[in-house]
């Protein structure tokens, strides 16, 4: 974890790998994911949050990090059955309008952020803030490519 710390990402992948020779720890698999999308290894990222969805559960965190991963490989079948995934898995529509923004900003994909708020107002039609939110964000969204 140190390694890391110091933007030694190749020390500290070396590190996790041999710990995970003695322990299989989904702690290490999600940290070792983390240092896989930093330094572009999507795919590798992608086995090892899926391990740790294996692991643990599934939980929003997780579902953000493998859309997340998704998304840099250029899986958008993938990364938008993932957010399905965590819509139903996870009743707070505020946290899933926060992390469809937060992928957004980190894209900068409008087409792909349009489908998402397409599928939150689906899913979260209930929930009449929410889903105007989302509205008036698509709406913004359809002047962008």
């Amino acid at each position: 974890i140190a390694a890391q710390n110091l933007n030694d990402t190749q020390t500290a992948k070396t590190r996790y790998r041999q710990i995970l020779t003695i322990v299989n720890s989904s702690d290490i698999h999600y940290n070792l994911a983390g240092l896989f999308l930093q330094t572009g290894h999507p795919d590798s990222a992608i086995t090892a949050y899926q391990q740790v969805i294996q692991m643990e559960g599934p939980s929003l965190d997780l579902y953000y990090h493998l859309t997340q991963a998704y998304l840099f490989n250029k899986q958008v079948t993938q990364a938008t059955q993932t957010l399905q995934l965590a819509f139903s898995n996870d009743t707070q529509a505020v946290k899933h309008f926060e992390w469809i923004e937060a992928l957004y900003h980190k894209h900068k994909k409008p087409n792909i952020t349009r489908a998402f708020y397409t599928l939150f107002i689906q899913h979260w039609s209930a929930d009449t803030s929410s889903r105007e939110k989302a509205r008036r964000r698509l709406k913004e969204l359809q002047s962008l490519p």
